[in-house]
């Protein structure tokens, strides 16, 4: 999985929460350097997994119910005894790709830390025990029990006045293999960590202690309570709410309690309400006294440590452009593919998307591979035949396409939350989103540069932000300037690529031009044949078909589509220019014939017809412009 999803929380209430996008690597460096805190309280928290926005009875965002999917695995040792060296060498001989950083309450002499490993895909909730098992253990099984628990999230920031440290497996973030694909370290997974060390603090009895002196499991008047009392005072110290501290409490009663004389569960219960509810009044002391020290050195609260950058930051900053196609499409910017009715705009954009979904290069440019979602909402009828005919036409099986598709036109100014909820829903981190059309899910005028702006900061905020992936709308052309999109100026002047698709209406043929490519130099014009595939027949013996985008990536072939016998280009604009070219002929009276012969009305549209052909022929060879005389390359046909 090249970049994860990772939630930070403020504090130990967890009552907001920030949601977070970044490749493990960064993640690594971003922890390395996490800024410095006052106190441990003072800390944020993190977790390698997606929250949804259901709150506890109180009011938290963590908690098991809430965990949309897993991203990584987190444990957490605090047995004093493994320094994280030696773990991290474990880690590696088993071939683990993973980081260990060091907890507020870590020093040489005694270590504690977490360590943390990302997955290769999102994982359902569910998974997280079996894959956190693999690493616990290749570790001896030294991680707490509560590494187990779901939504178990841990303090991380280098504290003041302590020892910090983070490791990773080779010194190097992009080396290594994700746990959840090493499916033979089943055969050593410990599925959770041994009762033999609680973490409760020297001098603490512990419940496994008594039970290994008594030889029996705990009954009445073995100071069961007074154990349990001890037991839940310590995770609710290391801040596990109540829900969590009563599942372990449950196991601890499963494990050492004679199942003969049971328990009384609401006395239990009870305590774990007092004691949960002291240490977070004291928690709540400790914040405020944090909060007074940092006042009295001029803060008022907890600064973003990456709002403010030094150049150096900047330059690495800059440097990292990431490109979905690389030079066109940003990753997680929003675009148009715009185009009049008929040009097949739409089968570009589905190539696009397809391209995306295999890795596969793109007008001859690389890609990042990613899941694309794409949203058909005119014609989503059509759109499996159209998917079925891409790979047939490639010789590849649609079974194994990992696309997925919203065949429902939604209404995005009001739906778009809805439409990103039911995307997290399927556990999918999508790469793209394609909106197939702009008409279809926008409503207001679309000539108003203040609803065409509101439109594309909810595709931004709803989204692009929410999902982390690339927007990709579809949408017409202008009436006259079809050139760009359709309506308001707002649309080129907010977004980050516009790709152009025109046609000749007698050629089997679509010309992509780049009408805007944010951060990269304009790329030149492209084209693409458009053939039939045929998929089968219907009942009645007639055959199915669908039309298939093919990018031309050589000028034999682009002047071969446009040319050959039987061809339905012929007859076509650029099949116009190609039967008045002349060697040596002026540029002027090779358009004035164009534009006699073209028949086209328009002024304007017939002088872009023209010099778009003229484009076509010299990229295709045909001919070259030599101070305004036209050289003849190569024969027309």
């Amino acid at each position: 999985m090249a970049e994860l999803i990772w939630t930070r929380f403020p504090d130990r209430t967890a009552a907001t929460a920030t949601e977070r996008r970044m490749e493990w690597a960064d993640l690594v460096r971003y922890l390395a350097d996490p800024g410095e805190f006052p106190a441990k309280a003072a800390c944020p928290w993190l977790k390698l997994a997606q929250f949804g926005p259901h709150r506890s009875a109180r009011g938290s965002l963590r908690h098991d119910g809430n965990v949309l999917g897993v991203y990584g695995v987190e444990g957490d040792y605090d047995g004093e005894l493994v320094p994280p060296h030696q773990a991290i060498a474990a880690l590696e001989r088993a071939g683990i790709k993973a980081c260990i950083y060091t907890s507020p309450s870590h020093t040489p002499d005694a270590p504690r830390w977490r360590v943390l490993a990302p997955l290769a895909t999102p994982h359902a909730p569910g998974d997280r025990s079996h894959i956190l098992a693999r690493i616990n253990g290749v570790l001896g099984g030294i991680l707490t029990a509560e590494s187990f628990t779901l939504s178990q999230s841990y303090y991380f920031g280098r504290v003041r006045g302590v020892h910090y440290q983070v490791l990773a497996t080779w010194d190097d973030p992009d080396e290594g293999n994700y746990v959840d694909q090493l499916d033979e370290l089943d055969a050593v997974a410990i599925n959770r960590a041994p009762v033999q060390h609680s973490g409760d603090g020297a001098g603490r009895t512990t419940i496994s202690e008594v039970v290994e002196r008594l030889g029996r499991r705990l009954r009445t008047g073995d100071e069961r309570r007074a154990l349990l009392k001890s037991y839940i005072g310590a995770k609710a110290a290391r801040g596990l709410c109540d829900d969590e501290i009563r599942a372990l409490v449950d196991d601890q009663v499963a494990r050492f309690f004679d199942p003969a004389d049971p328990i009384d569960w609401s006395d239990v219960n009870g305590l774990i309400r007092d004691i949960t509810s002291a240490e977070s009044a004291q928690q709540e002391a400790v914040q405020a006294t944090v909060g007074a020290f940092v006042s009295r050195v001029g803060s008022h609260r907890e600064a973003p440590t990456d709002l403010v950058l030094t150049v150096e930051q900047l330059y690495t900053r800059a440097g990292a452009s990431r490109w979905a196609v690389k030079g066109i499409v940003p990753e997680c910017g929003i675009g148009f593919i715009f185009g009049a009715s008929g040009t097949f705009k739409s089968f570009i954009a589905l190539d696009y998307a397809l391209h995306r979904a295999y890795g596969m290069a793109w007008m001859g440019r690389r890609t990042k591979q990613a899941v694309p979602v794409y949203l058909a909402a005119e014609g989503g009828a059509g759109l499996m035949r159209r998917i079925e005919a891409w790979h047939m036409a490639r010789g590849m099986d649609w079974r194994r396409c990992p696309m997925r598709v919203v065949i429902v036109p939604l209404t995005l100014r009001t739906q778009a939350r809805m439409l990103c909820d039911a995307v997290r829903a399927t556990g999918v981190m999508p790469g793209d989103l394609i909106i197939d059309t702009m008409s279809q899910t926008f409503t207001g005028n679309e000539n108003s540069n203040d609803e065409v702006a509101d439109f594309l900061r909810i595709l931004g905020t709803d989204l692009r932000d929410a999902l982390g992936c690339t927007v990709a709308v579809v949408h017409h052309s202008g009436h006259s300037a079809t050139e760009r999109p359709r309506g308001a100026s707002a649309i080129i002047a907010n977004i980050d690529f516009a790709i152009g698709v025109f046609r000749d209406e007698k050629e089997m043929l679509a010309t992509v031009e780049f009408a805007k490519v944010k951060d990269s130099e304009r790329p030149d014009q492209q084209a693409f044949e458009l053939a039939q595939q045929q998929l089968g027949h219907d009942s009645d013996g007639d055959p199915i078909t669908s039309l298939v985008a093919t990018h031309i990536n050589n000028a034999a072939t682009l002047l071969q589509a446009v040319t050959r016998e039987g061809s339905a280009g012929r007859g076509g604009r650029n099949s116009i220019l190609l039967g008045l070219l002349q060697n040596g002929m002026p540029e002027k009276e090779l358009r004035k014939a164009f534009y006699e012969a073209a028949d086209i009305a328009d002024p304007e549209a017939r002088k872009k017809a023209f010099y778009r052909a003229r484009d076509w022929a010299i990229s295709a060879r045909v001919i070259e412009v030599v101070q305004g005389i036209i050289i003849v390359l190569q024969e027309k046909s």
